[in-house]
């Protein structure tokens, strides 16, 4: 199947609705995770998304509550951040059968459709500790394992033991861009990311937050005493505020 055939079908009407209704959680995202780093120019907060969400907000419709998941897992890809979704671990479960309250609400018919009710009870709670658990341990395991390859790598070259350096090969990254992705934030994915213009943007927003983080002596002190842990329920709601949520990240 050749799906850029697909981007003729975006014209109907339905998947224009729900090309808002992605907008709007992109700009929700993106506007968070933005304001975070904008308040921490100094630093890098490690930002960890948790989406424990399964169904009822958008009237029973799966397509439209599947998409914060569908965002948030391409917004943390875009900025590599952790994700973890409890409601991956068992959606196939609870859509096989919406009447179980292991996991999910006491849904209850109000009509022809399910009452809205996102609130789920003990079970649902440790499904998301354990999930969560298993997804902070897989990244630092992974975390380390990468490291230890550089290690075992990077000895070997100096020994002379491993394979012919490339360093020089064609085939390498440039250096500027590979530590424009190993050690900054890009710029936010909207619809007005342009293919044309991203590399200028990025390097032009990470050279903003270093002149920032050397001339703002406020940015320095707030980066020299950032909390240890925060836990934000419903970011979109902190979007607008940024002075709420650097007095909160405090």
């Amino acid at each position: 199947m050749n799906d850029s055939f697909l981007w003729g079908a975006l014209e109907f009407p339905e998947f224009e609705r729900a090309g808002m209704k992605l907008q709007g959680i992109l700009t929700a995202i993106n506007g968070f995770v933005t304001t975070i780093y904008e308040a921490h120019p100094c630093t890098q907060p490690m930002i960890i998304y948790l989406d424990d969400y399964l169904g009822t907000h958008r009237q029973g419709n799966l397509i439209y509550d599947q998409m914060y998941n569908t965002i948030m897992t391409l917004l943390t890809k875009w900025y590599r951040l952790l994700a973890v979704s409890s409601a991956d671990v068992v959606r196939r479960i609870v859509f096989a059968d919406t009447g179980e309250t292991m996991y999910t609400p006491k849904w209850i018919m109000k009509g022809d459709r399910f009452k809205e009710e996102v609130h789920f009870g003990a079970g649902g709670h440790m499904l998301i500790l354990w999930t969560l658990a298993y997804g902070m341990l897989d990244a630092v395991t992974t975390y380390c394992d990468d490291e230890r390859w550089t290690m075992e790598r990077n000895g070997a070259l100096q020994n002379g033991t491993a394979a012919e350096d490339t360093s020089s090969s064609p085939f390498t990254f440039n250096p500027d861009a590979k530590n424009l992705v190993d050690n900054s934030l890009p710029p936010p994915l909207t619809n007005e990311t342009m293919l044309e213009k991203i590399s200028e943007e990025w390097s032009n927003l990470v050279r903003s937050r270093e002149e920032r983080c050397h001339d703002d002596s406020d940015a320095n002190q707030l980066s020299g005493t950032p909390c240890a842990f925060a836990f934000i329920a419903g970011p979109e709601g902190y979007t607008p505020t940024t002075g709420k949520l650097e007095g909160y990240l405090r």
